[in-house]
This record gives C-alpha cells, structure tokens and sequence, in this order.
C-alpha cells in the first residue's frame, strides 16, 4: 500500500473516532478520544509531506489540551489570553520551517482564528472559528489531493454551520423570553 493511500486510510481513520468523541458528554473521555484523533490525524500529513500541517495539527491538540486544563483549573482571562497568542506566535514561528507554497497559510489561519477566539469566551465566535478553520483546512486538502482528508473537513463545517445556527436560535428564544418576561412585570 503507498503512503498516499494510507494516508486516506488514516484521515478517514480520524475522522471515524472524531465523530465518535462527540457522543461522549465527558470531556475527558472526549478529549481522550480526540488526542487519539489527532493522531491518526497529523500521521495523514506526514504521509503526505505536508509538515505544515502536521505541525498545525500538533499544536492544535497541545492547545485543546491546554485550554481544556485552563478551563478546569484557572480560568481567567489573563491566562487564556496568554496561552491563546502563544499558539498563534508558536504557529508562526512553526510556519518559518515547515513552508511548502502559497497554500501553506491555510491552516496557519485556521490555527490563528481558533486560538485567538479561545482567548475570549464567546462561544459563538469560536463556533465560527472552528467552521473557518474547517473550510480552510478543506481547500488545503484538495492542494494535497487529499480527498478524503477534504471530506472529512466538509463534515466538520456543516456540524459547525448547524453548531452556529443552533446557538443562534436558542439564545434568540431565551432573549425573547427575557423580554416577554420582563414586560410582565
């Protein structure tokens, strides 16, 4: 079997226990399974020469894993802002090493816009980070000729659109209901 298409084994692999990590409802056991994830995950990029990435997708999971303690343990603002351009700076300096092409900077942006709006804690604006993230990590699928890579990232945009239009229904109900309640009184 060449590398290219166990690399296509290996995505749809990831993409398999992803899926699978977002039936759990405790984190821990979800994150354990998205760690796991990860690397079947990064492997596909290294299969493919793709270091950055690979590289992308390493500190990806060192920073779930960061922030996941972050929220458990000392969630302030300063912190998460810290550890939040920490990753951004670290992806940059990463970039340096690992640039393929002109492509390269899609999932550097990806890691940008997810790290960044981690620093704060709106979760709407990370829901849509994540979905931007995705759809960068799509079309840098299809410069590797990754299709079943793109695949799995066309998933996770359509679970993150339905995330975002969810969360925008239910905070519009309990806002019309905040205010029906309040005109009453």
């Amino acid at each position: 079997m060449d590398t290219f298409v166990l690399a296509q084994v290996f995505v749809c692999i990831s993409c398999l226990i992803y899926s699978t990590s977002l039936i759990f409802k405790a984190k821990s056991t979800l994150l354990f399974l998205q760690i796991i994830s990860a690397i079947f995950f990064v492997t596909q990029y290294f299969l493919l020469g793709a270091y950055i990435g690979a590289i992308v997708a390493i500190l990806e999971t060192l920073r779930s894993i960061t922030f996941y303690f972050i929220d458990k343990k000392f969630n302030k603002k300063k912190v998460r802002i810290i550890a939040s351009y920490t990753f951004v700076v670290i992806g940059f300096i990463s970039a340096i090493f690992t640039w393929e092409a002109w492509f390269s900077i899609l999932p550097l942006l990806g890691l940008t816009a997810v790290s960044v709006c981690l620093g704060f804690e709106n979760v709407l604006y990370l829901k849509l980070s994540c979905t931007f993230s995705a759809f960068c990590a799509i079309i840098y699928m299809l410069f590797l000729n990754s299709i079943f890579g793109a695949a799995t990232q066309i998933f996770i945009v359509i679970v993150g659109l339905i995330g975002v239009a969810l969360y925008v229904k239910k905070n519009k109900n309990k806002q019309n209901a905040e205010v029906k309640t309040s005109l009453k009184e």
